[in-house]
């Protein structure tokens, strides 16, 4: 593809239709948006989601992290690529220690952007400084328009705000929100995706 493009994808309350970790109330219908997305832009994914670098299926202790993230994809259904890179295919976890917080106040500063934390605790990371950090270490010249984000929360810096497809953590990725993300990516008078050809 002549520039790359990337989808940052939470599960909880976008691939699961409730904000929980009961992982049988998976929907089909965001996989298959989330499919035809990624089909549409020709674009990879990168895992935002907390589940990123736990085992989600029974089996997966013992997997690489990469391995087990992707055959928890599939197995709801989602066939789009990760992001091809043995470490960035998931953002880094800045959120787990005060270490992690200093860094994200580090690039705060760097980026010069003034965050109040009216929605995380003071010395936590937010999801938008994970993201910065990952577009930082692997595409530092990542344009805008060639990235958004799928979740259910808003905890990311003011200017990635307009790259964000909200979901409403009950319906998941749904029609709606999908026809939102085209609109946005001015996706919406290009052919459908056959996704079962």
């Amino acid at each position: 593809m002549p520039e790359g493009r990337y989808v940052f994808l939470d599960f909880d309350g976008v691939v699961t239709q409730i904000a929980c970790r009961n992982r049988a109330r998976r929907s089909s219908d965001a996989a298959q948006n989330i499919n035809d997305l990624c089909a549409r832009w020709n674009a990879c994914l990168v895992l935002t989601s907390s589940w990123r670098w736990g085992a989600v299926l029974p089996g997966d202790e013992a997997l690489p992290g990469r391995e087990a993230a992707t055959r928890f994809l599939r197995s709801i259904g989602i066939d789009a690529p990760l992001f091809d890179s043995e470490r960035g295919w998931a953002l880094p976890e800045l959120w787990l220690n005060s270490e992690g917080y200093g860094i994200a106040r580090k690039l705060r500063d760097r980026h010069s952007v003034s965050i109040t934390e009216t929605k995380a605790q003071s010395g936590v990371a937010l999801r938008g400084d994970e993201v910065q950090c990952w577009i930082d270490m692997y595409k530092p010249d990542l344009p805008d328009r060639c990235f958004v984000f799928l979740d259910d929360e808003d905890s990311y810096w003011p200017g990635h705000m307009a790259r964000l497809i909200k979901c409403d953590p009950r319906s998941g990725y749904d029609l709606q929100t999908h026809e939102q993300a085209l609109f946005i990516l001015d996706l919406k008078d290009t052919k459908t995706v056959d996704l079962t050809a």
